[in-house]
């Protein structure tokens, strides 16, 4: 059976769930599911809804996973793509339901289902679809852009959405009427290898990746279908593996391709490295200062940067996100004492059309007839920005505003001076650390890197983004006149001019939601 090619995966996902909630240990047993349109299936299934037993929908319904539909997937990436608005709830439903359907192509084989009986191990089935369904959960404001800079490594949301995922009141309290025993269970998985399930989850190969990419690829405009491939158990003297088919092996090897353009174009790419990095001087120049203005962005973000996440205050984190991020950079980009720090704060927002498809998803324009008092006033705020003529108003407008005051070039060995930053950024296809092990045409196992017939030597697939660059607004911050920028920096181009000479991807669809026959501005207006 092909999940693709079924009109209805109701009857056959019930199936499922009805055999794994027949288990002692799980109280609520009712099996009703409730459906969602997921648009990353639409293309590529028959019917392209993800399903949910009522017992796991009650947890998008908590406060840790409403704030995820208001946590921007790609952040700054959306000035290069601005279909890519959406947040990292969508994206972790998606994950939750590549989940599912690995789990009901497995539900086909007897042999499987009567392993998971013998070991009683129904309950960790559970509570990795719902670990998939919050692996994100402890995203901060816009996403990985925000954890680079303020958190310092790309892993710190795992820390703190384990620790969500495992302490929140709301989360525990819905585990627990699901089976007393899920959170320790849900506890397990995160401490310990169980099921191979870490090879699927968080791997070179995974539910997560096969997610992200097909999703993001859609908003960029590039659609893309990563058919699930199924593997079987197999054992050896170091351990159990999962080994896939020859056959899937030129759909892992397209994957990784996939997966290595798009790290190249969007992800890791030039441009989005250095929209991103604005993020750290704003905050490095924001912090520094003295002003009232934007004071609980001040202390929130002071707090983030000094925190040991395993002591970090989750109730105050929860309290942000996107839409009061920017709310605060409304203010500071207008009112903040310092013209550099507002110049700084403007060059964190997307670009007009950008931002405003952004705010239109997080609050659901489209659908919400009426606003928190906290939304209705950023609105407000926003519609007033839109209408107004004011320096600030007209640097929004600008798409090039924060294009022009970066300055890059691509000759990382010369030193110019030591405001001026260089980077390295690695980026790698594939990771031997995490073996994707696939079968050869006699049935003989390999490591990806080390198959016969691989297309690449995968482990040693690498390439290096690598650029000088400086951000005139900080230099004029920390007391670099204008005549020096001039002539010290006279062979570095602007971001605009760089941008301007890159490839550029062929968009193939349109999925913004207010470019349809009318000005993007207006139905803020018209709000």
């Amino acid at each position: 059976m092909q999940l693709e090619n079924v009109e209805s995966k109701e009857t056959i996902i019930y199936t499922f769930f009805k055999w794994l909630f027949d288990d002692t240990r799980i109280l609520e047993k009712q099996v009703d599911l409730e459906k969602e349109f997921d648009l990353s299936l639409a293309p590529y299934y028959m019917d392209a809804n993800i399903y949910y037993p009522i017992c796991i929908a009650r947890l998008l319904d908590t406060t840790p996973f409403k704030r995820l539909g208001r946590i921007s997937q790609l952040s700054l990436a959306i000035d290069t793509f601005p279909n890519a608005y959406h947040s990292r709830l969508e994206h972790s439903k998606g994950t939750y339901y590549r989940k599912l359907e690995e789990f009901i192509y497995n539900f086909q084989d007897e042999s499987w289902r009567e392993k998971i009986e013998k070991n009683n191990q129904k309950l960790y089935i559970l509570a990795d679809l719902i670990k998939m369904l919050g692996h994100d959960i402890g995203q901060p404001i816009l996403s990985h852009a925000m954890e680079q800079e303020i958190l310092s490594f790309r892993g710190a949301h795992e820390i703190i959405g384990q620790r969500i995922m495992t302490e929140n009141n709301e989360i525990c309290q819905i585990l627990s009427s699901i089976s007393p025993q899920l959170p320790r269970a849900l506890k397990d998985l995160y401490e310990k290898r169980i099921l191979n399930f870490q090879e699927h989850d968080e791997s070179n190969y995974d539910v997560d990746r096969i997610d992200y990419l097909s999703r993001d690829n859609l908003y960029f405009g590039t659609p893309i279908n990563i058919p699930f491939q199924k593997y079987e158990t197999v054992q050896t003297e170091d351990g159990t593996i999962d080994v896939y088919p020859y056959s899937s092996m030129s759909h892992i090897e397209t994957f990784l391709e996939i997966r290595e353009k798009s790290y190249k174009d969007v992800y890791f790419s030039l441009k989005t490295h250095l929209r991103e990095s604005t993020l750290s001087y704003f905050i490095k120049a924001f912090i520094d200062s003295e002003s009232e203005h934007g004071k609980d962005l001040k202390q929130f973000l002071e707090t983030l940067k000094n925190a040991d996440l395993q002591s970090l205050d989750l109730a105050e984190f929860l309290q942000w996100d996107d839409i009061r991020f920017y709310k605060n950079i409304l203010d500071i980009a207008q009112n903040h004492e310092n013209e550099n720090i507002r110049a700084l704060a403007t060059m964190t927002i997307p670009n007009i059309d950008s931002f405003l498809n952004l705010i239109y998803s997080h609050l659901n324009v489209k659908n919400v007839k009426k606003y928190s008092q906290e939304d209705e006033d950023f609105l407000r705020e926003l519609k007033s920005v839109l209408k107004g003529n004011t320096i600030f108003s007209k640097n929004l407008r600008n798409k090039n505003y924060a294009g022009n005051n970066i300055l890059i070039s691509e000759d990382t060995e010369k030193n110019i001076r030591t405001e001026c930053e260089s980077f390295e950024i690695p980026i790698y296809a594939y990771k031997k650390k995490d073996p994707i092990y696939v079968k050869d045409e006699n049935g003989f196992v390999y490591e990806l890197s080390e198959h016969p017939n691989r297309k690449y030597k995968w482990d040693q697939r690498i390439t290096i983004v690598s650029a000088k660059f400086v951000v005139i607004p900080f230099l004029k911050y920390i007391g670099v006149h204008d005549d020096t920028i001039h002539n010290d920096f006279k062979t570095f181009k602007t971001l605009t001019e760089y941008d301007i000479s890159l490839p550029k991807r062929k968009i193939e669809i349109n999925l913004q939601p207010l470019q349809v026959g009318h000005n993007i501005e207006n139905d803020f207006l018209e709000l």
